[in-house]
């Protein structure tokens, strides 16, 4: 085998493999102490763009889940103002059979109207201050509940409005024998429609919790996914290591053999 001083073969071998073994070793420790697989593109160049898409749609998952607690808590308001409706109406329906009763003088309808009137007021009140986020919480409110634009990703939440005009018991009066019977009507049919909102805000929250219930899961499946790839192997990240640090050890020794190789030679020939 020929032998050249001018140029160190051996030795030259001997750095590139040291270089390699020191890429490994920085690599696993960087893997290590970051718990990360990938931490440039150049890792895993498709594995990163992967990786980054799912972390986009967990965020987006965090996000539909607070929207849905959001419209749950509104629909929770909607509800206790709705059970204090139901209150107020079933009042004024005890109010206006009194009234109804031919037994009572004028001036007894009169004083029985005076609280019917202000417990309408009241509930006209009620149903000014029900909001949620400064918003009213009746009429029609869309959840985005998920993660795109479509109709599946969105859940619509429709609450009756229990003002004295929307029940239609606005006009009604306890004056008289017959308004008193015409209020008894109205506040019977207003308290059947509070009572089906109610039924239907039930549902909608039923919705609401079925869909928090997907999204959170569709968000531990995309975790999951996102961890495979994403996340480094401690025990073979630490096998990796160990591997590594020796090969370098290893690789640190032969280079000062290669180079005491050359020297040899030189005593021999002076």
């Amino acid at each position: 085998m020929a032998f050249s001083i001018n140029t160190n073969i051996s030795a030259l071998q001997n750095q590139k493999e040291l270089a390699k073994s020191e890429k490994s070793v920085g690599q696993a420790f960087e893997r290590l102490t970051s718990g990360k697989r990938i931490n440039r593109a150049s890792d895993d160049a498709s594995g990163l763009q992967m990786v980054e898409a799912q972390r986009a749609d967990i965020q987006a998952y965090t996000a539909a889940m607070r929207n849905i607690n959001d419209g749950a808590s509104m629909l929770n308001i909607a509800d206790s103002t709705m059970e204090t409706g139901s209150g107020i109406l079933t009042r004024m329906s005890e109010l206006a059979t009194q009234a109804a009763n031919g037994t009572l003088s004028d001036s007894q309808r009169q004083a029985l109207n005076e609280e019917y009137q202000a417990l309408k007021a009241e509930l006209d009140r009620t149903q000014e201050t029900a909001q949620f986020n400064g918003q009213s919480v009746t009429g029609e409110t869309v959840i985005q509940s998920g993660i795109d634009s479509s109709a599946n990703s969105q859940t619509t939440l429709n609450v009756t409005a229990i003002d004295s005009t929307s029940l239609g018991v606005s006009g009604t009066n306890l004056l008289s024998q017959e308004g008193a019977k015409n209020a008894l009507t109205q506040t019977a049919a207003a308290l059947d429609t509070v009572s089906s909102s109610r039924a239907e805000i039930g549902a909608a929250q039923s919705s609401l919790e079925t869909s928090f219930s997907n999204i959170s899961s569709q968000r531990l499946l995309t975790t999951q996914a996102m961890s495979t790839k994403a996340d480094a192997d401690i025990a073979a990240e630490s096998a990796n290591l160990s591997a590594a640090s020796i090969k370098q050890q290893m690789n640190v020794s032969l280079a000062a053999h290669a180079n005491l190789s050359q020297e040899q030679v030189l005593r021999l020939l002076s």
